[in-house]
């Protein structure tokens, strides 16, 4: 069964939510993971691109922009970011926009990543209770 995490980071700062992200995406592909970002669009991608490769000092995360038309080569790529649904290689997914994510086969666990924002708690509740509707494992963490 598929486990959804929320993580509630007590930061509304620009970029908070894709900061951690990036260290959730570091730490899950070092685990052997498979992660796919899901972003809000080709702007959204570009700078969590540019973020993946700064956002710490001495990190390495292989990853590879789906919204470039590159899906094919998205299968080898243990990190991958875009718009669309993940790969069917992809078993995790870090949702990082408002909407509920689709989802492919292989994905074991989605990870929903919250800054302080009034509108993004409000969107944040309605995908809960879809997820616990829909019978998922739904755990909250606030950071």
């Amino acid at each position: 069964m598929t486990r959804v995490d929320f993580y509630v980071l007590q930061d509304d700062a620009p970029a908070a939510r894709e900061q951690f992200a990036c260290r959730l995406a570091e730490k899950a592909f070092k685990r052997g993971h498979r992660v796919h970002l899901r972003t809000r669009d080709a702007q959204h991608s570009q700078m969590l691109d540019d973020l993946l490769w700064s956002f710490r000092q001495g990190s390495f995360v292989p990853h590879l922009r789906l919204d470039e038309g590159a899906q094919q080569a998205g299968e080898d790529a243990p990190v991958t970011l875009g718009a669309q649904a993940p790969p069917a290689h992809s078993d995790v997914l870090v949702n990082l926009t408002d909407q509920l994510p689709e989802l492919s086969a292989g994905v074991q666990r989605i990870v929903e990543v919250l800054d302080a924002s009034a509108h993004t708690r409000a969107q944040a509740r309605q995908r809960y209770r879809h997820y616990r509707e829909q019978g998922f494992r739904v755990h909250s963490h606030t950071l």
